[in-house]
């Protein structure tokens, strides 16, 4: 295919993929406008640096509960204090040989120095990804290297990106519009000689003359896995200049580099729904009640004045401990009264109220606050709630592991595999069974939605107290008890760093059992002695009396 026609299948597609979207975004442009005004660039490209975008926000009440559903979501999801998830093989007993867990571990530790070097940018492009989330359903990240050096982690806004799925209804196609200036596009060495001459001559003239590119990221129809070069790559990639209609860089990755994830999908639907497209009513409602609110308050702050006579107030001084003469009749009443409207705030701030808990409920707001608010709830009983929570969380925000972070070490691993001498070498067993890793995912959000299990071993353990107490040594010939030990730290998060492993413990066990064993025997040697002696004086006093056979 020539370079012409794939320049026009690329605009068609394009084409067809905004038709496809413009009721999705006619959505966001509202939701953005209400809870997320900076992004409010869904049915305009035209961009005024530094205008005030918020001049339909009356209300912060979806603002606020953005920004918390976005430290929430990151705080069970990826929180930047633990490790997250772990990496394993497919296969149990490769997962029990030594070499394999040490060089897991090992990758997992330079998965987690590259995301989180300060250069990588995870933090906050994941954190602006859950807040488009929460207020669009969608969000997309971009994960490229620094010339085979740093991972690199960009936040996209999801107006500018158009997605494709396969027909499992997993994204196999995006397509980003976004716009560089004339001297923007020529700093690009890898575009040197390949832009159209309007561009080029924009850069000499006019340098800040803004231009439309796309980049289009698809299955590589022409896909050979023994090639090295781009035709062995899974994923095709084309720039293409709008102006002028050429392709002007093509390329490939053997991952997905753009994270498209969503929070939850209609059927028959490509793009998701976020918590703010549910209440979207509600938050109409709230910014319309607010702006009534508002205006009523200040009618009845300062009320319009109401006189006798039309010019009257042309003389009314209306400044404080002002003195008015002559404005009082025979009967000492006034000429001029406030004006009355009747307005009931307290209805109006109990509907406000009202629909600020179906928000913070939409956003998940309330539901962080169970544990926070009922402090003195006993262990069980909070491990019972920290269940209830990951049971609601878990469908949507569990999503994220599967769209999001799967794609997201896969193409880490990727990136890192290029660099030599980064990863360590891989033993020979996960060779020969192919080398495939998998994740382990061990965040918060894992351990809420294990709460169960150990809510039901810390009521076990309470019923059986009482019979132990009647039959002592019951539990230790019924239960693990180190195991349950355990596997409480796990589910309640204690640090692996505090916790002894398997070989560490035996080790241990062996020594208390000699000691014991050691403090029996001191404990008997007094007994043992005394028996001795009295066997020996026995003995003594036996061969010093006469038999009766003797005696005969």
């Amino acid at each position: 295919m020539s370079n012409a026609e794939l320049a026009s299948d690329i605009l068609r597609d394009q084409s067809a993929m905004e038709s496809l979207r413009f009721n999705f975004d006619s959505t966001n442009q509202r939701i953005a406008d209400l809870i997320m005004p900076s992004s409010s660039l869904f049915l305009s490209r035209d961009v005024v640096q530094g205008q005030r975008k918020d001049q339909f926000q009356f209300d912060s009440t979806g603002a606020l509960a953005l920004s918390r559903f976005s430290a929430a979501v990151e705080s069970i999801l990826t929180p930047r204090t633990q490790r997250w998830h772990t990496l394993q093989t497919r296969y149990d007993a490769l997962n029990k040989l030594n070499s394999v867990k040490r060089y897991c571990e090992a990758v997992t530790d330079v998965l987690f120095r590259a995301r989180y070097s300060p250069r990588a940018g995870f933090t906050y492009a994941t954190g602006e990804g859950y807040m488009s989330l929460g207020a669009f359903g969608n969000s997309c990240i971009f994960l490229d290297d620094d010339v085979g050096k740093d991972l690199r982690y960009r936040s996209l806004f999801v107006g500018d990106i158009w997605g494709g799925v396969d027909h499992a209804g997993r994204i196999d196609r995006v397509h980003r519009k976004f716009t560089l200036t004339a001297r923007q596009a020529m700093t690009k060495p890898e575009w040197k000689g390949k832009l159209p001459e309007s561009i080029v001559k924009a850069a000499e003239k006019n340098p800040e003359k803004e231009f439309d590119f796309i980049h289009c990221v698809k299955n590589n129809r022409d896909y050979d896995p023994s090639r090295i070069d781009r035709r062995g790559m899974q994923y095709a990639s084309y720039y293409l200049a709008c102006e002028g209609r050429e392709i002007i860089e093509e390329g490939g990755y053997r991952t997905m580099p753009y994270l498209f994830s969503r929070f939850m999908t209609a059927p028959r639907e490509t793009y998701g729904r976020g918590p703010a497209s549910m209440v979207l009513n509600t938050l109409n409602g709230i910014n319309e009640k607010q702006k009534t609110m508002l205006r009523a308050g200040q009618r009845a702050v300062d009320p319009p004045l109401m006189t006798v006579d039309d010019d009257a107030l042309e003389v009314f001084n209306m400044k404080s401990n002002a003195i008015n003469r002559g404005w009082l009749n025979d009967q000492g009443q006034p000429n001029v009264v406030p004006f009355q409207s009747g307005t009931n705030l307290a209805i109006g701030l109990e509907m406000v109220q009202d629909d600020r808990g179906v928000i913070n409920d939409a956003f998940f707001v309330t539901l962080f606050q169970i544990l926070m608010e009922q402090p003195q709830m006993t262990a069980t009983e909070a491990l019972l709630r920290a269940e209830e929570k990951g049971q609601l969380l878990g469908p949507s925000v569990g999503r994220q592991q599967s769209e999001l972070l799967d794609p997201m070490v896969e193409r880490e691993l990727d990136i890192l595999s290029r660099v030599p001498g980064l990863l360590p070498e891989m033993p020979p067993e996960l060779r020969e069974a192919g080398g495939f890793l998998s994740i382990k995912y061990t965040s918060p959000l894992d351990r809420l939605q294990r709460s169960g299990e150990g809510a039901a071993t810390l009521r076990w353990l309470e019923s059986a107290v009482p019979l132990e107490q009647l039959e002592p040594g019951l539990l230790k010939r019924t239960a693990d008890l180190s195991a349950m030990l355990k596997g409480l730290a796990d589910i309640q998060g204690v640090p692996a760093d505090y916790m002894l492993d398997d070989d560490q413990s035996a080790e241990i066990g062996e020594e208390q059992a000699a000691q014991m064993q050691a403090q029996q025997l001191l404990a008997a040697a007094p007994v043992a002695g005394k028996a001795a002696l009295d066997i020996t004086k026995a003995q003594q006093l036996a061969a010093a009396t006469p038999s009766a056979v003797g005696l005969l």
